[in-house]
């Protein structure tokens, strides 16, 4: 039972974690998202300043048409952006779930299994004196 994540902590782990993630990846500093968004921003503005042009008669229905070409795949390229981004934090965050759903329930496959087969699953995570033989920080922890 020592070797696992008590189950009422893992709501704090859980805050814990996205709160350095949000920091680890921008989302609570200026960031790659600011930046996208600012550019989603830039292109408005771009159309709306060429719109007026073209209402004055200053630029012809092709350029407008080539214009408004560019300006949709550059949306449409800052929006699959900020999806990735989004998708990004959301699969760190369902990685960091099903690994502490593991963790907090080892203690309970651990009294289900047969004696040698509890001491496979301790010798996998610790030595005979106790100490952890291997620490792989994947994700979601590799970010400790």
């Amino acid at each position: 039972m020592r070797i696992q994540v008590d189950p009422d902590l893992i709501p704090l782990i859980q805050e814990s974690y996205s709160d350095e993630l949000a920091r680890k990846l921008g989302h609570l500093r200026p960031s790659q998202r600011d930046e996208l968004q600012a550019a989603l921003r830039s292109v408005d503005e771009e159309e709306a300043r060429t719109a007026r042009l073209f209402a004055a008669g200053k630029i012809t229905e092709r350029v407008w048409d080539n214009l408004w070409v560019e300006w949709q795949d550059r949306r449409r390229t800052i929006q699959m952006n900020l999806e990735a981004l989004q998708q990004k934090r959301e699969y760190r965050s369902a990685n960091l779930d099903a690994a502490l759903t593991i963790i907090a329930k080892v203690g309970l496959l651990y009294n289900k299994l047969e004696r040698s087969d509890q001491k496979d699953l301790l010798r996998q995570m610790v030595n005979l004196e106790g100490m952890i033989i291997r620490l792989e920080l994947l994700p979601p922890f590799s970010y400790l």
